[in-house]
């Protein structure tokens, strides 16, 4: 009778030890419990595998960082004058640097489920992130520094420092972006010396003071590009050292299932002092059902599309 009794009180333990051990840690549902906040970020992720789950928790990590953060681009740019000042209305993208983000992020620890779904627990140390995003920001600070003295002493024409002015405006965000992660793991970020505005306004004011003569192959070309110079905010005059030339050159209307084709190559060179600066082919395509419709769309597309051509040819003569 006793060895029986001896014998459930084993088994009573043994489960009581088993359900122990198959209960799921604290850190699944509430990880900053179990990793000290001031010295960790971490985040959990759920997955059929561990290397699943790996992957989940890391995205979940990189969520903390709002990784989606939206840059702007001056290619992309919209220019419209109100009131006598140029306002930029800029397309947004998502940047895609979650990697850099997470440089030293581990997974700290596992846990699998009685039914097979692993969880996973990723933490970075905050200082080992502040020391290198400091870095960065440096290197950023760096740069956009080397960038605008080229543009205003050393490029050696107005394409070139514009296309330097630009790529000091896309660094100073990707110093800013960071700057915001240092803020998150350290709470306190880095002074700037330039602003993503300031950048901006210089580049406008740039194109502001150029003046420009077009030289096209058709009145209505011609009409395009004027107009789209002028809406980025430059002068078109009839003599300048600053000449862009446009050429369109369409092949015949093709008819093809029902509709007609209209195919053709837009060729942009821009000259400084007759020396050519950058050149850009664009391959320009419409359709309609009625022949008729064709020259009208293709005015549209082509006038739609101009501003940005223009800006492209700026970035070619890198």
């Amino acid at each position: 009778m006793h060895l029986i009794k001896r014998l459930t009180w084993l088994v009573l333990a043994a489960m009581l030890v088993a359900c122990q051990s198959t209960s799921a840690p604290d850190w699944v549902s509430n990880p900053e419990e179990s990793f000290d906040t001031n010295k960790y970020l971490s985040a959990v992720g759920e997955g059929s595998n561990n290397e699943q789950a790996s992957q989940r928790a890391l995205a979940n990590l990189s969520k903390i960082f709002s990784v989606s953060i939206v840059e702007k681009q001056i290619d992309s740019s919209t220019f419209s004058t109100r009131n006598q000042s140029t306002d930029v209305n800029v397309s947004r993208f998502i940047s895609t640097n979650a990697q850099k983000e997470l440089e030293g992020a581990k997974i700290a620890e596992y846990f699998r489920q009685e039914n097979g779904s692993v969880f996973a627990v990723a933490t970075l140390d905050k200082a080992q992130a502040a020391t290198k995003f400091k870095q960065d920001i440096a290197v950023l600070d760096e740069r956009v520094n080397e960038q605008l003295l080229y543009a205003a002493n050393k490029a050696p024409n107005v394409f070139r420092a514009l296309a330097a002015i630009e790529k000091a405006y896309l660094s100073q965000q990707a110093r800013d972006n960071i700057n915001r992660d240092l803020i998150l793991v350290a709470d306190k970020g880095m002074p700037a010396q330039h602003s993503v505005n300031s950048i901006e306004t210089l580049y406008r004011n740039k194109l502001a003071g150029l003046a420009v003569q077009v030289d096209a192959n058709s009145p209505e070309l011609q009409s395009q590009v004027s107009a789209a110079v002028s809406q980025l905010g430059a002068a078109v005059v009839a003599e300048s050292p600053l000449v862009i030339t446009a050429n369109f050159d369409n092949q015949p209307v093709l008819q093809e299932q029902g509709w007609y084709w209209l195919r053709g190559s837009l060729n942009l060179t821009a000259t400084e002092d007759g020396v050519s600066t950058s050149k850009n082919r664009y391959d320009v395509k419409v359709s309609a059902q009625q022949e008729s419709m064709l020259d009208k769309r293709l005015k549209d597309k082509m006038s739609e599309s101009m501003m940005d051509y223009l800006l492209a040819l700026v970035r070619a003569s890198d």
